[in-house]
């Protein structure tokens, strides 16, 4: 009777789950993605752009797209989108690549819906020559059905300085997250 009663239920949860991205109720289940860039991508100095995450990992639930990408606008692979409303953690971490001459600011920018600053990285100034800098940023932050974060970043080392790449969803090179924790 007991099993019964266990498979039973693992059979409400699985339908409660699929109920739950049709009609944006309190899912019974735990949505999240890890988009990561697998390639570097060049920043122009004391230029604000948009990190293309040309990779993801686990993404069960369609809350990362990666048909269009432009550093200028939010395409669909720079965004992290919410497939139903509520709590989420959105995360954005940077590995800056290292230069001959330290020199300038690096910083990273979480926004939700590519308009309001939801989380903004303390500026990490390049201290050490030939050393890479880690800049990350994490919130959580309110999301409704369809709202997106992104991450920004910024340098000022005074010429085009690359990101490092991710060999997968698991490195913090060049990674964003964002995992719903609650309705």
């Amino acid at each position: 009777m007991k099993r019964l009663l266990v498979g039973l239920g693992l059979l409400a949860w699985a339908c409660a789950a699929r109920a739950d991205v049709e009609t944006n109720a309190a899912p019974s289940v735990t949505y999240g993605v890890t988009a990561y860039r697998a390639s570097t991508q060049t920043l122009t100095n004391a230029t604000l752009t948009y990190m293309l995450f040309d990779a993801d990992g686990n993404d069960r639930y369609g809350m990362h797209d990666l048909t269009s990408c432009s550093a200028q606008t939010p395409d669909s692979c720079s965004k992290l989108t919410a497939p139903v409303a509520g709590w989420y953690n959105g995360s954005c971490s940077i590995l800056f690549a290292a230069q001959a001459t330290a020199a300038g600011v690096r910083s990273v920018y979480m926004t939700v819906n590519a308009a309001s600053t939801a989380a903004m990285s303390i500026p990490m100034t390049a201290s050490y020559n030939n050393a890479t800098v880690p800049v990350a940023v994490s919130r959580n932050v309110y999301l409704n059905k369809g709202d997106f974060i992104t991450c920004l970043v910024l340098q000022s080392s005074g010429g085009n300085l690359n990101t490092t790449a991710a060999t997968d969803g698991n490195d913090a090179d060049a990674s964003a997250s964002l995992v719903f924790i609650g309705p």
